[in-house]
Parts: C-alpha cells; sequence; structure tokens
C-alpha cells in the first residue's frame, strides 16, 4: 500500500500524460504549418491553412478539456513543502495556460479580420465581426504570430527544464510525464 501511494504521487494519471503530450504534439504543428505553408505551391498550402484552423479549434476543446481534467479528476502532484522551483514551475505552467487560451481567439480573429470564414473540418465559420480594415487585421496577425513564438519559447523553457531534471538532477520529474522512463536512463 506505501508503494502504491509512493508511485501515485510520483506519477500523473493516463488522461493527464496523454492530454499533455496531444497538447504538445498539436502545438508544435500548428506553429511549424503557420511558419512554412507560404513555402508550398498553392494546393498545399491551402491544406494546411485548413488544416491549421481545424486543429486550432480541435485544441481548443482539448486544452477546455484539459482544464476541466485537471481541476477535476486528476492527480495532482503536490510538493509537501513547495521551493522557488516548484513555484517557478507552476508560474510557467499557468503562462503557457494563459498564452495557449490567448492564441484560441486570436487565430480567429485572425482570419476573420482577413475577411475570410474559417474552415473547421469542412464546416465553413463566417466572420461574426463583419468587414475589417487591412491594418486591424494586420495587427491582429502580429498579435496572433507572436503569440505563437512566445508559445515556443515558453514551452522549450519548459522542455529544457523537464531534460535538465532527468540528465542533470536525475530526479524523478520527467517520469512523472513519461512512465517508461526509468527504464531508459542513462
Amino acid at each position: 500500500m506505501t508503494k502504491y501511494l509512493s508511485s501515485l504521487r510520483s506519477q500523473y494519471d493516463a488522461n493527464t500524460i496523454l492530454l499533455h503530450w496531444f497538447t504538445a504534439i498539436v502545438v508544435v504543428f500548428q506553429f511549424l504549418s503557420g511558419e512554412f505553408w507560404d513555402f508550398f505551391p498553392r494546393a498545399q498550402k491551402n491544406f494546411l491553412i485548413v488544416s491549421h484552423s481545424s486543429l486550432g479549434a480541435l485544441l481548443a476543446a482539448i486544452l477546455l478539456i484539459r482544464i476541466a481534467w485537471r481541476l477535476s479528476f486528476g492527480i495532482k502532484i503536490v510538493e509537501t513543502s513547495p521551493t522557488l522551483l516548484d513555484r517557478v514551475a507552476y508560474a510557467v505552467h499557468i503562462l503557457l495556460y494563459v498564452l495557449l487560451i490567448a492564441q484560441m481567439p486570436l487565430g480567429f480573429f485572425t482570419r476573420w479580420t482577413g475577411n475570410q470564414p474559417i474552415d473547421v473540418f469542412g464546416l465553413l465559420i463566417p466572420s461574426p465581426i463583419g468587414p475589417c480594415s487591412k491594418a486591424t487585421g494586420h495587427l491582429v496577425y502580429r498579435i496572433h504570430d507572436y503569440d505563437a513564438w512566445a508559445i515556443m519559447a515558453v514551452a522549450g523553457i519548459h522542455a529544457i527544464a523537464a531534460l535538465a531534471h532527468h540528465f542533470l538532477w536525475r530526479d524523478e520529474v520527467l517520469q512523472r510525464m513519461i512512465p517508461g522512463l526509468r527504464k531508459l536512463s542513462f
């Protein structure tokens, strides 16, 4: 029983882990597709734009599910006496959530201020805001782009910190999100 409780405290539940890695994969795809679709021919570029919009809507839903799960059923790793690093890690998580939540409406408004409907899995969602000036569209696009870069920067720092925990400090922080990692340690 004690061993079970100990492993329970040091491990997230399967749904939390699945939602984390799904979010990470989709965020990386979203970033890369948005940065590189201009290098593709028209048909492939259009496919990437539609994929970006569709996965953006899916990511919004997953993010809501993730927040609801984390606030309700998900196993929480609670440090008995949080250190400064624990508090910084918590702040980084909150910052990632804030940046991701902000990115969703910015993505919709980027398309709508360009006077175009959003194609989400073949369903066209017209703009509820009407025509916008090019200057407004450009401003919203820039904010969306800056937020995307901020997400990638903070997520990169988050990933580097996880690797530092595993390879430098040799603690179990990364193992919380990758259950079989102990077997793969160097």
